[in-house]
């Protein structure tokens, strides 16, 4: 245990001894590189979900429970837009004006429908916003 403690400590010396403005550099540009031009945080997706994507631009959000019981949302049109720009970390807000035209939406209708899914989505636990999440993984048998 000692042993280990003492690994994990020179390991952590080490990279600082070589890269000693590690931890100042990157806490700015961690910070700076999740927000959008508008200084809001972008939106993830949980790692808990896996995506399917369709040849009709649908969008199949799915997470297994425990062996057989699979979860999965189907999503199309704007909202399967919505993901798509999220899992490619484009900022929505830049591309508001392309998700109008591909829909054949308003500008306005557009911000309406992008807001309100964007909330049934983090509702739903299906995007986070900020650093990364931390997942705890588990392996569990089942017999």
């Amino acid at each position: 245990m000692r042993r280990d403690f003492l690994r994990k400590v020179t390991a952590v010396a080490g990279v600082l001894i070589f890269n000693p403005f590690f931890g100042s550099s990157s806490d700015g540009t961690e910070s700076n590189e999740h927000m959008s031009s508008n200084g809001r945080l972008t939106p993830r997706i949980n790692p808990a979900f896996r995506m399917n994507l369709f040849s009709d631009r649908s969008v199949e959000l799915f997470t297994y429970q425990k062996p057989g019981l699979k979860t999965s949302f189907h999503y199309s049109g704007l909202e399967a837009g919505l993901l798509l720009l999220i899992t490619e970390n484009k900022p929505i807000d830049e591309n508001l004006k392309t998700l109008a035209d591909q829909y054949s939406l308003s500008y306005s209708d557009c911000q309406i429908k992008t807001s309100l899914a964007i909330e049934e989505f983090k509702h739903k636990g299906h995007i986070y916003f900020g650093d990364l999440m931390i997942v705890k993984k588990s392996e569990v048998t089942y017999e």
